[in-house]
């Protein structure tokens, strides 16, 4: 026990290391007064190196304030030079729309002249073809008159050939009656004076009989003559029967093409007017195009003035973050100083227990990397300890390693866990219990079933997959086939969500063809050019191949680079090696997550949640696309 003189001294020298019990030192006012002071420094001392720490923090988000500034400063650039290049992009394709215009004009009225032709022609020929019936008509009537010429041919040959037989028997009873009277003349003679009157009479019957026969040839040659010329009259009735028939089948030819042009005419009208109809909505969409490139171009004057003010603001940024820097300059000059006035004090050191997080992922992957980086700053500025934990291996050993490290972190009482589980009974299990124990959870990507967590930071994974389903539709259209993958083992929920989201968006949109292959979770270099082969040459129409995690992105990067395959690649992730190939066009699309915010955030959240302060259950950050004509913002900024 140290006398009320040791302890003046020890205060003296600045010297209040040792411990006193002022409850059972007799010289109270000097043990007292030794204990305030103790406990004062002590408290300084602590309130200093909290000063110290949270300086050296302010510095580092000092600068990275600089670094985001001027990072803001090429953005705006950027915003301000594509602005530019818009509002003559726009221009452009105003003058382009402008001629664009004027012939849809000129062949708008191309087209009523050319409708107004048509209708003409359709008149004409309606005209046409009602002469062509009445020549129908007409042609029909000769016909009929033609077969009344026909019958009375027929008839007058008839009526010849019934003359012809006639006269042939006149003529044979005038050689009969000519014979007669030479008999009877003969008789005549034998009779002598009787027979003269006799004589007279077979004279007269020979002369009757000559005229007869002279008479009838006479009538054979008139009707040979008769039968000559109605033999004449009837080859000149079938020439002109041969050229009606001729005349009806040409008639019918032209009334046959009549009624084809009158058709066609119908048919051409028809088109013309919904080509007319076309042209109008044409027309009407220029209208809306116009507007619309018109709001385009209000929307790039605001891009181009927002860029000029956040340039302003940047400027002002700046000048904030001088007096940042000085203010910081001053505030190590000042500790410093208090540090030079405080050194000779000496106290008993204290150690301050920090509270600690464990932050577990589903596997060692570049794809948490900025995320660690901003984790760490985040507990430096909430003093906390941070430990980052990741199986090593994907399928069995990687859940075994993932069961084996919860274990851990249950042993070692941590106060938080950020974790992106593996969806597996034992995992789900293990966190009941960590949750049981107090342990406030915080899940990455997706959440257990039945386990109690603090909050959910993710990306929604079935969002994710519709918003590449979208994209897909984009690159094909409405038909096609389309490759996506999925884990053969150890499935995790976000990663099968985007497959999900993005087969039923797609059957949903489109008709598009979608091939869903099963890929082991992790492969060798050889095993999975293997594997992308086989698939390809079962599916050789596909053109597009979506893949869920950016391990197979990067694999069929390779594979497509290897072979030169035509494949486009949309790829989940957006890291190092997938920005590299974006450059290299062998992957076309990236979906890109912003984990990067999430260890800072999940930090937040636990320190709420012990401190009694509300947390919001869940957060989605949302995706960001990267593409051959974007990725520059993403590389420069």
């Amino acid at each position: 026990m140290m006398t009320g003189e040791e302890i003046l001294q020890r205060i003296a020298d600045w010297d209040l290391v040792q411990t006193i019990d002022a409850a059972i030192d007799e010289n109270r006012t000097h043990t007292k007064v030794y204990v305030q002071l103790q406990t004062l420094f002590t408290d300084i001392y602590a309130n200093l190196a909290d000063i110290t720490r949270i300086k050296k923090m302010l510095d580092t988000e000092v600068q990275d304030f600089v670094s985001q500034s001027d990072q803001v400063k090429k953005v705006a650039a950027f915003l301000k030079e594509g602005a530019e290049n818009q509002t003559q992009d726009i221009k452009h394709s105003m003058s382009l729309i402008e001629n664009f215009s004027a012939k849809i004009n000129a062949i708008y009225e191309k087209t009523q002249n050319i409708i107004s032709l048509a209708h003409e022609m359709e008149k004409i020929n309606q005209n046409v073809q009602t002469s062509i019936n009445q020549l129908v008509d007409n042609q029909e009537k000769n016909d009929e008159a033609m077969e009344e010429i026909f019958s009375v041919i027929r008839s007058l040959i008839d009526k010849t050939e019934k003359i012809d037989v006639i006269t042939k028997l006149i003529n044979r009873i005038s050689s009969e009656t000519n014979l007669l009277g030479l008999n009877a003349k003969v008789e005549a003679v034998h009779a002598g004076a009787y027979g003269k009157g006799f004589s007279v009479v077979a004279n007269e019957i020979q002369r009757l009989s000559n005229e007869s026969k002279n008479a009838s040839v006479d009538i054979s040659d008139t009707i040979k003559s008769i039968t000559d010329e109605i033999d004449l009259l009837e080859k000149v009735a079938m020439k002109s029967k041969d050229i009606f028939n001729a005349q009806r089948e040409s008639v019918t030819d032209v009334n046959n093409a009549s009624e084809k042009n009158s058709d066609f005419i119908g048919k051409y009208l028809t088109e013309q007017e919904g080509f007319y109809e076309s042209i109008d909505e044409i027309k009407s969409a220029e209208n809306v195009l116009v507007d619309s490139i018109s709001n385009v171009f209000s929307t790039v004057r605001e891009v181009s003035a927002t860029a000029q003010e956040i340039a302003t603001l940047n400027f002002n940024q700046n000048n904030s973050i001088a007096l940042l820097k000085k203010l910081s300059v001053d505030m190590s000059g000042r500790i410093s100083s208090f540090n030079r006035n405080v050194r000779p004090i000496q106290i008993r050191p204290t150690v301050k227990k920090r509270r600690k997080i464990a932050i577990l992922f589903d596997s060692e992957t570049p794809f948490w990397d900025p995320m660690k980086k901003e984790t760490v700053k985040t507990a430096e500025v909430y003093d906390y300890d941070i430990n980052f934990f990741a199986p090593k291996s994907r399928g069995i050993q990687g859940l075994n390693e993932m069961v084996n490290i919860l274990d851990t972190i249950m042993e070692e009482k941590y106060d938080g866990l950020i974790i992106s589980p593996i969806n597996d009974p034992q995992i789900s299990q293990k966190l009941k219990t960590v949750n049981q124990m107090g342990i406030k959870i915080v899940f990455l990507n997706a959440p257990l079933d039945n386990v109690g967590y603090t909050s959910l930071i993710y990306t929604d994974g079935f969002m994710t997959g519709a918003t590449v389903a979208k994209l897909v539709t984009g690159i094909l259209g409405n038909t096609g086939e389309v490759i996506v993958n999925s884990w053969n083992e150890a499935q995790l929920a976000v990663v099968e969500n985007r497959r999900i989201g993005f087969v039923r968006e797609l059957k949903k949109i489109s008709q598009i063809a979608v091939h869903e292959v099963g890929v082991p979770s992790k492969s060798s270099l050889q095993e999975s050019e293997d594997l992308i082969g086989s698939i390809l040459n079962r599916y050789p129409k596909v053109k597009v191949v979506f893949l869920t995690n950016f391990d197979w992105g990067l694999f069929f990067a390779n594979y497509k680079k290897k072979h030169h395959s035509d494949i486009q690649i949309i790829v989940v992730d957006y890291i190092d090696e997938v920005e590299e190939s974006l450059k290299e066009g062998l992957i076309n699309y990236a979906i890109g997550q912003r984990a990067y915010s999430w260890g800072t955030m999940g930090i937040g959240f636990i320190d709420d949640s012990l401190h009694g302060r509300p947390v919001p259950k869940v957060v989605d950050t949302g995706t960001f696309e990267v593409n051959q004509q974007t990725i520059k913002i993403y590389t420069d900024f």
